[in-house]
């Protein structure tokens, strides 16, 4: 309990912290010879731990690349989403990042900043138009090594469930097709999907309810950064064997890997995330050429011991850290896109 209240404690206090320092940026309100470059942060919500350090690693860019920064949350309205943007158009900022709620429904608005000429970042989606550059993670590809390692851990025969996001969005969907086409290799495991619409509440629900008509159920694996309500689902149904996997690569969950709670996580981080997508959009409000899509490096952290596993059971296409190793990469996010090191061109798909 002392645990969580001060994980609580700390995530209210980062709120705090964002919120004081959202509130001098707004580009409406900055002085017109202002020619720091004005950057919009349009999310798709607000809520959670992840959200705020995501929010509070791209404040850190903005500092660092010496921009104007606000956030503009969407609450998980479509319709307010694309409000917001046209508004920002009206205010002519010199760039914008979006988190997609609908990666159809966007793409007009997209293209009116494109003919404005302000340059867009779609943060962790796959937008095709000519105006955009797209901020992805090796998504399909990190979900079906993920998903590899499972099926290895179970002997590859029993039941797994992929908890994912909402269908239409474009994250959601590259990492249900990157479960779904990894676990058909396996012809002795029974796969089920989830679809939580990003809801952590909903997902820990969903579990609760298939350990109720499938208790022999043999892991989780969660393309979405719910493991903790995933564990909480498997204590009340008495199932402690039930493998999980964790999606967030947060500092403050990496100890839930060193105890067993998680089978793995992928190395991402809310923090790296959101200073990479603010230091992408600088370069572009600067004139900068990028290609139409780039992607997040990522890894799987794991203990050792399963890092070994892995090894023998050849699955080695994806960088492996230990939680120890991942805490130093995550805090040196500023040194990996900072202004004097971060070339967008060295972030290419994995192969």
């Amino acid at each position: 309990m002392k645990k969580l209240t001060a994980i609580f404690l700390a995530v209210m206090l980062a709120a705090t912290l964002f919120a004081g320092c959202a509130q001098q940026a707004d580009p409406a309100e900055t002085d017109s010879e202002n020619t720091r470059p004005q950057i919009a942060f349009v999310t798709q919500d607000m809520q959670g731990a992840f959200w705020i350090d995501m929010m509070n690693g791209g404040s850190t860019a903005a500092v660092d690349y010496g921009a104007d920064l606000i956030y503009k949350s969407s609450e998980a309205s479509v319709e307010k989403q694309i409000s917001i943007i046209e508004n920002l158009i009206t205010q002519d900022v010199d760039a914008i990042i979006v988190d997609p709620i609908n990666k159809e429904a966007i793409i007009p608005v997209i293209e009116k900043c494109g003919k404005a000429g302000i340059p867009v970042v779609t943060a962790g989606n796959l937008i095709e138009t000519d105006y955009n550059v797209s901020t992805v993670y090796n998504d399909t590809y990190d979900i079906g090594v993920i998903t590899d390692i499972v099926c290895h851990m179970i002997d590859e025969a029993g039941k797994v469930a992929c908890v994912v996001g909402a269908p239409g969005s474009a994250v959601s969907d590259a990492r249900q097709a990157g479960f779904e086409e990894a676990v058909a290799e396996y012809p002795d495991v029974t796969p089920f999907v989830l679809p939580a619409n990003w809801d952590a509440t909903i997902a820990q629900q969903m579990v609760t309810d298939l350990l109720t008509t499938d208790p022999d159920l043999d892991a989780v694996i969660c393309a979405d950064a719910i493991g903790y309500q995933v564990y909480q689902a498997a204590s009340a149904a008495g199932k402690e064997d039930l493998i999980i996997t964790n999606l967030a690569g947060m500092s403050e969950n990496l100890q839930g890997i060193t105890d067993g709670m998680y089978a793995l996580d992928l190395l991402m981080g809310g923090a790296r995330i959101g200073y990479w997508n603010v230091a992408t959009a600088v370069k572009l409000a600067e004139g900068a050429e990028i290609s139409s899509v780039i992607y997040l490096p990522t890894q799987i952290i794991a203990n050792q011991d399963l890092i070994d596993q892995m090894t023998e059971w050849g699955i080695t296409s994806v960088p492996a850290c230990t939680p120890e190793e991942a805490v130093g990469i995550l805090a040196g996010y500023t040194e990996e896109f900072g202004p004097d090191v971060y070339d967008p061109a060295n972030y290419a798909a994995r192969q």
